[in-house]
């Protein structure tokens, strides 16, 4: 994993930096004090974006992307990086992190003050971990990493049963006993033997009162400059800006968008099922824009065996299958050229909210993907259901951007930077500023795309014509239409009594039909089986958590088989590298 490895404490006395070491694409670079040591792996790519300035003062560093680096270098009349982030610095203090926008993390060390802050930014989209070890404490971009330079480390019970029921953590806890994961918009700041984790930005719902017209023209502005940032970035670097492009209207509006405002090229990629919506509408929106188009066909679904890559390159934080996904679709894109390479992550529970008005409290539970047994509530950190506003606010931090955002982007991470525009902090404080009954069952998102790119609306959204929804509801984490309920409780009974034909498995429209796939590609389903058996035994000591891990696996979901799978792939990652 690309990123930081920092010691602070007494350790760092007997760690002495090297020269910068570059290979193949990969710089390694080091930087020593008194009571700090840091470390940064990273691609050589975006190196102005990548401070490591030792200063009179300070030592500062960056990992990742700073999308309006150059809009603050003018604003504040500096010629580089290290002078914007020491003016900001000595202007805001600690909160300076508020002016930032892009996928970074990094540490600012104030020398007189033997002050270090080392930071993720708002959404979290940069890993890091971090643990106290007597009077050291350690902090890495990679669990596997620290895991392997503290010792005593056992599994942690909370965060297996996390991956198992939710698919994720929803929290800071990790797999590794004593490490913890620094959450979306917080910082650690470190002085002297004493840790604190801080938060230096929290989403929250701030409604205003706007007619419709104002609402679709304030969005659509600030998703324009949350696209922009992204293609100017990739033309500051020379780099291509490859899109992905689907059914959905996620991607088409981010690719249609960057499409209609600026001059670059820019390129397509769309991975699907052959036949399936997913493949033949993006197939159709390339060709009316003119634009460069690559397939990949998910047909038969054998990258569900890549089982113990995905989980290290997720580093335990979710289940293992939208990483295999994503590497099998992007293995052939020839990435050691694109730019920032956006998602669509979080347009649709975000622009179209799934809660139809403001509902203060939440359950613990409310996002897990599989059951949350009853040892498992008892593992719940005690402040957890009064840390988020409300319940779409813990939507989002859970969901968007501890699943949806991983899932997607951890791969991507291992070959070139990304982010989402719908999860851009500009754009996203100003949805969450505008009323859910506004955003629900794609009530604004309908009403942008047809007010804005009326072209972008002659293809259906999963199935529905935009701007003529029918009537839905929010069940079990998925909007269903009033007038398919009773076929979609026909389905689920018939699914329990192993007669349903997944041939017709949402008449041809879901991305990624993997029930159908167990069905018909037997060489699947034998890996996964054997697999699983060959990986069950790793929880003998733990028999309560090994017969849950049983109980989800026979299941009949696809999603349940994929996230005990992810739970034994954990223990035995860590294992095989003797971390545990």
């Amino acid at each position: 994993m690309y990123g930081f490895s920092v010691t602070y404490g007494p350790d760092a006395r007997q760690m002495r930096s090297r020269q910068p070491r570059q290979t193949t694409g990969t710089l390694m670079r080091e930087w020593s004090g008194d009571r700090l040591f840091v470390r940064q792996h990273t691609l050589c790519k975006f190196m102005n974006d990548k401070l490591f300035a030792d200063t009179e003062q300070y030592f500062i560093a960056t990992e990742g992307v700073i999308l309006n680096l150059d809009e603050l270098q003018a604003e504040y009349a500096v010629e580089t990086g290290t002078d914007l982030f020491r003016t900001l610095y000595e202007q805001y203090g600690e909160t300076f992190l508020k002016r930032l926008r892009g996928s970074f993390c990094g540490l600012l060390y104030d020398k007189r003050q033997d002050v270090c802050i080392i930071y993720t930014d708002q959404q979290g989209s940069k890993l890091l971990f971090y643990t106290e070890e007597g009077e050291n404490i350690r902090v890495s971009s990679s669990l596997q990493d620290l895991a392997g330079q503290t010792s005593d480390k056992g599994w942690d019970r909370a965060g297996l049963y996390n991956l198992l029921s939710f698919g994720f953590s929803p929290t800071e806890q990790t797999v590794v006993s004593g490490i913890r994961r620094l959450q979306a918009g917080e910082y650690l700041r470190l002085q002297g033997k004493r840790l604190e984790v801080r938060r230096y930005h929290r989403f929250a719902n701030h409604y205003r009162q706007r007619t419709e017209d104002e609402e679709v023209t304030e969005l659509d502005r600030l998703f324009r400059q949350a696209v922009g940032r992204i293609v100017r970035k990739n033309k500051q670097y020379g780099l291509r800006n490859l899109f992905p492009l689907s059914g959905g209207l996620d991607s088409r509006m981010l690719t249609w968008v960057a499409h209609d405002m600026s001059e670059e090229p820019i390129e397509t990629y769309t991975y699907a099922p052959q036949d399936f919506a997913d493949h033949r509408v993006p197939a159709s929106i390339a060709g009316h824009l003119g634009l460069p188009w690559y397939y990949k066909a998910l047909d038969g679904g054998d990258f569900l065996k890549n089982i113990d890559a995905a989980v290290r390159a997720t580093d335990q934080q979710v289940y293992y299958a939208g990483a295999a996904e994503m590497q099998y679709a992007t293995m052939e894109l020839h990435t050691e050229t694109a730019g920032v390479m956006p998602t669509g992550v979080g347009g649709d529970d975000i622009v179209s909210s799934p809660i139809d008005r403001e509902r203060k409290g939440y359950r613990w539970s409310e996002c897990a993907l599989q059951p949350v047994f009853p040892e498992h509530r008892l593992l719940m950190p005690t402040d957890y259901l009064t840390r988020y506003e409300s319940r779409n606010i813990y939507y989002l931090y859970t969901r968007s951007f501890n699943c949806y955002q991983p899932a997607v982007t951890l791969w991507l991470q291992n070959v070139t930077e990304t982010c989402s525009p719908y999860l851009d902090t500009d754009f996203l404080e100003y949805v969450l500023s505008i009323p859910e009954q506004h955003r629900f069952n794609y009530r604004l998102y309908d009403r942008w795309v047809k007010r804005c790119y009326p072209e972008a609306a002659r293809w259906p959204h999963n199935g529905k014509t935009i701007g003529q929804r029918p009537s839905e509801i929010y069940i079990a984490h998925r909007h269903i239409a009033l007038r398919d309920l009773g076929k979609r409780v026909v389905q689920s009974l018939s699914r329990r009594m192993h007669l349903y034909d997944f041939n017709n498995e949402d008449g041809q429209i879901a991305m990624n039909p993997t029930m159908r796939w167990l069905q018909e590609n037997p060489s699947l389903a034998a890996y996964i089986d054997t697999y699983y058996n060959g990986h069950i035994g790793l929880l003998d000591s733990e028999p309560q958590l090994q017969k849950r891990v049983r109980q989800v696996y026979r299941q009949d979901s696809w999603q349940g088989r994929m996230q005990a799978l992810s739970v034994l792939a954990a223990v035995g990652t860590l294992q095989d590298r003797k971390l545990l």
